[in-house]
């Protein structure tokens, strides 16, 4: 097996594109005032329903793109 250019930097983003290694997952957190009315929003915006409902926490684990979107009512 030949070396691509650019040695192992290349090779690395090589197998990124090819899907050798695991996709990481862009974090995203936002404080809402009123959580029902946000719940209903994004559900309806990423078309699926919550992965994860607390008191005062929502979140919705997407694959396109892949996110972990969550809101809550813990702080302003």
């Amino acid at each position: 097996m030949t070396e691509p250019p650019g040695g192992a930097a290349a090779r690395n983003t090589q197998h990124r594109l090819t899907g050798a290694f695991a996709v990481k997952r862009l974090h995203v957190h936002i404080a809402v005032e009123n959580l029902d009315d946000n719940i209903r929003f994004y559900t309806a915006l990423f078309q699926t329903e919550r992965s994860v409902r607390e008191a005062d926490y929502a979140k919705w684990m997407l694959d396109d793109p892949c996110v972990n979107f969550a809101i809550s009512a813990r702080s302003r």
